[in-house]
């Protein structure tokens, strides 16, 4: 398996390599690997003493490797990305960082079943997904395909890992307590101010009260339901679970990046009005965080503040103003 998997890999590189050493004259090339550098390090070692072409290896996982072509974008100095599932590489061609490429040396030692039919990746290796079964409960001639196992016979007879991710939870990194309790603990104290302000609504006003009241209420028990979980819960647990750690860039500051996010917020509005700056947080999360498509970006931001905009009519409410509602005057609800 070791020997196969090292000619695929050598194949892929030496298809790619050529091909971007003909467009770009590059005496090097840059990979992002999610392989473990002990695996793959010997045969871009081999390569390079075939070819005198000097290889780059930048290693990471998957998820983060993925994002940070995707922030590079067009400036990004990666030429080949090597994911350890096609999960990944699915991922990959859907936020738009491949590019299409024709190799017949890669068709020849790949089958077509195991290459995108788009020509933007293919696969290099598989994993094996047995079905284990109860010897004298099972008949294993029943058992075929993964395909067969959706026959209804099987209902309430089948037991499969949870397929919340891509891999095992037990393989993704988790983060430690203290990003998320700290957190938590902010959201504990925004909410409890929310509900104590309420009370100074006064009484012949009180049916404006009852559906803020109902909101936060709900909120804090789904808070405190969550704050109990993570102190009962070890670290280890898939509730920490966090894709930004998973980051290779060591400068990174997950918890500090998703504060500056809200702080911008706070002072857009200070300066804009809320729903101003509201539109262009949401615009910019969705189009840099959530890294969606424009149309999507525009479809969301949209809802969002349609939506803000239904609640303050509904419930006869201003939205806070800023330093331009003080020298302007503006039409609701940008007052």
């Amino acid at each position: 398996m070791k020997l196969i998997f090292r000619m695929l890999v050598a194949s892929l590189i030496m298809s790619l390599s050529v091909s971007a050493a003909n467009v770009f004259a590059a005496d090097s090339l840059n990979i992002y690997s999610a392989r473990k550098e002990a695996i793959i390090k010997p045969i871009l070692d081999d390569f390079t003493k075939e070819t005198g072409i000097k290889v780059k290896l930048i290693t990471g996982k998957d998820d983060a490797l993925l994002t940070r072509i995707v922030k590079e974008g067009r400036n990004t100095p990666a030429d080949i990305l090597i994911t350890t599932d096609a999960g990944r590489l699915h991922r990959a061609k859907e936020a738009e960082v491949t590019a299409t490429f024709s190799s017949p040396l890669l068709e020849k030692n790949i089958p077509a079943h195991y290459r995108d039919s788009d020509k933007q990746w293919v696969g290099l290796s598989l994993r094996a997904r047995p079905i284990m079964y109860v010897k004298g409960r099972i008949d294993p001639k029943e058992l075929s395909t993964y395909e067969a196992l959706a026959d209804p016979k099987w209902k309430k007879r089948i037991c499969i890992r949870q397929a919340k991710f891509i891999q095992p939870e037990g393989l993704l990194e988790t983060g430690s307590k203290r990003a998320p309790l700290s957190f938590l603990l902010g959201l504990l104290g925004f909410t409890t101010i929310f509900l104590i302000n309420i009370g100074s609504i006064p009484d012949y006003a009180w049916t404006d009260a009852v559906f803020p009241f109902t909101i936060g209420c709900v909120v804090l028990l789904i808070l405190l339901y969550l704050m109990a979980q993570m102190m009962l819960k070890p670290e280890s647990d898939a509730l920490f679970v966090d894709g930004e750690i998973q980051s290779i860039q060591a400068n990174e500051k997950p918890l500090w990046s998703t504060i500056g996010w809200f702080v911008g917020l706070l002072i857009g509005t200070a300066i804009f009005g809320f729903i101003i700056a509201l539109t262009a947080f949401l615009f910019c999360f969705f189009t840099f965080r959530a890294h969606l498509k424009l149309s999507k970006t525009i479809i969301m931001t949209t809802l969002g503040i349609c939506f803000m905009i239904f609640m303050g009519w509904i419930l006869n409410r201003e939205f806070p103003g800023g330093l331009l509602q003080f020298y302007i005057s503006l039409p609701w609800p940008l007052r």
